[in-house]
This record gives C-alpha cells, structure tokens and sequence, in this order.
C-alpha cells in the first residue's frame, strides 16, 4: 500500500481521489447518527488542512460536504476566515453555502433530525 506522508506533492488527481473517499466514509459515519471520536476527528482536520488547495473549486467542494457531514468545526472555522481573504467568486459561494448551512450547528451534523428522533 502506498503511504501518503508528504501530501504536499500529491496532484490534484489524488487529493480529490482521497477526499472522494474521505466522503465515502463521512457518508457511512453519518448512518450511525454519532460523532466520529475525538481523535480521528482531529486526525481527519489534520489531513485535510495538509492537502487544502483553495484554489480548486472540487476540492474544496468535497472538503466543505465533508466538514458539514462530519461536524469539523476546526475546518469550518478556518474556511469563515479564508472568506476574508481575497478568493475567486465560485470558491467563495461554495465556502459562503457552507456556513449558511451549517453555521449554528456545525458541531450537531444531526441537528435536523432530531426533530424525527423521540
């Protein structure tokens, strides 16, 4: 098995094939209506802030499914403050349709429903 210790010179290609598996992974978490751990919540913020590229729309689209899927509040906050910065127009309104979503209840990813849970 290949081990990705340097994510820094991954390509796009493989960082994207990560993430889709990440999200793979978010989807099945999401069916146990639990938050991941503490740790492997800590140890995917990790990852993800290692290979963040700002600059490609896919994959900071799949991070942002992936931080609203998980509950990665560390992640969220960081993608509030880079709105600050000086960002292309489609990266900005996926990072502003996140925090639209989720900014209440970004650490509760089944906030919503709650309402159909007794």
């Amino acid at each position: 098995a290949e081990k990705y210790d340097d994510f820094k010179n991954l390509d796009e290609i493989k960082i994207i094939e990560i993430l889709e598996a990440l999200d793979q992974l978010a989807e099945r978490q999401g069916y146990t209506y639990e938050l991941l751990d503490k740790k492997l919540m800590q140890r995917v913020e990790n990852l993800i802030f290692k290979i963040w590229k700002i600059e490609n729309e896919e994959i900071v689209d799949i991070i942002s499914v992936i931080v609203i899927k998980l509950g990665l509040k560390n992640v969220f906050n960081y993608m509030k403050n880079v709105l600050k910065d000086e960002l292309p127009q489609n990266i900005k309104i996926i990072i502003q349709e996140t925090i639209d979503e989720a900014d209440e209840h970004i650490e509760d990813p089944y906030h919503s429903l709650k309402k159909f849970i007794r």
